[in-house]
């Protein structure tokens, strides 16, 4: 999952930004993830190969090197089949539940962030990691560090950075603002009694979440956005409301479960794409 400011930024901006398909986009496989299985106020989503996040991250930038340091969180707020809806009854309805991601991470731009028109600097993350979480507060309030009010909290999976010619982050100063972009791959691990994860958040079983499939996959994501979710101040920048796209695939069999995500700004084009396979 693309997790970042970049990361966070990624998702394609709920109600702010419009999502567009990569001719790189990969059809995804179908996925059932079941909120009762683990206390979740919700009814299976079954159907679903993507889904739809809203994105909230501060990026601080190092103005000299170009080094960055992320953090944020991404609200999952629509489950899809292609571009069709699939219905997710108790995902953010009163009474139900929300699902969201925690992610920090660190890596280099390029360069300080964009103040000349159509200047732009590129680099990649060097370290993501990430906490799914589900919650019996329906609809949370995010800040932009990710902190967030929810209640009731249950980590689902944790996971990190997937290194590859995939990671990379993008920053560009166009007439409708900062424009960032990303695509990053991370590993998804369901939590497990055994496996405690990023920050030691998980704290039991909930791999039964996870209905299917059960064989490893990947999840990619390609987010970028502009306008006034994207903001700054000195060298950090702000996505508040960034939105982005992410689709679950079939991995190779040595593979681990991935998930990638979050991208940067987000209002722009979203669309996710397979990532090359790696030489040996």
């Amino acid at each position: 999952m693309r997790l970042s400011s970049y990361l966070l930024s990624a998702a394609a901006a709920v109600g702010i930004a419009a999502l567009a398909s990569s001719p790189a986009a990969a059809a995804g496989i179908n996925f059932t993830w079941t909120p009762g299985a683990v206390g979740l106020a919700g009814s299976p989503i079954t159907g679903a190969d993507n889904f739809n996040v809203t994105d909230y991250a501060t990026i601080t930038v190092n103005q000299g090197t170009g080094a960055f340091s992320e953090t944020g969180a991404l609200n999952v707020t629509k489950f899809l089949s292609g571009g069709s809806t699939i219905l997710s009854p108790g995902l953010g309805d009163p009474g139900g539940y929300s699902l969201f991601y925690v992610f920090s991470g660190t890596g280099n731009q390029g360069g300080p962030i964009p103040t000349t028109l159509g200047s732009t600097t590129t680099g990649s993350y060097d370290t993501l990691n990430y906490v799914l979480y589900g919650s019996t507060t329906p609809n949370p309030v995010f800040n932009l560090d990710g902190s967030n009010n929810a209640a009731g909290l249950i980590a689902l999976a944790t996971g990190s950075l997937v290194p590859g010619p995939g990671n990379t982050v993008s920053l560009t100063l166009t007439n409708g603002g900062l424009a960032p972009h990303a695509d990053i791959e991370v590993t998804l691990n369901p939590c497990l009694a055994a496996n405690t994860g990023f920050n030691n958040a998980c704290t039991g079983n909930e791999s039964a979440f996870f209905t299917s499939p059960t064989a490893s996959v990947l999840q990619f994501g390609d987010f970028g956005a502009t306008g006034t979710v994207v903001t700054t101040s000195g060298n950090q920048v702000f996505i508040n409301g960034g939105g982005g796209n992410i689709t679950e695939l079939l991995a190779p069999v040595p593979e681990p479960v991935t998930m990638s995500v979050f991208g940067a700004g987000l209002v722009g084009a979203v669309a996710l794409r397979r990532r090359k396979a790696k030489k040996a």
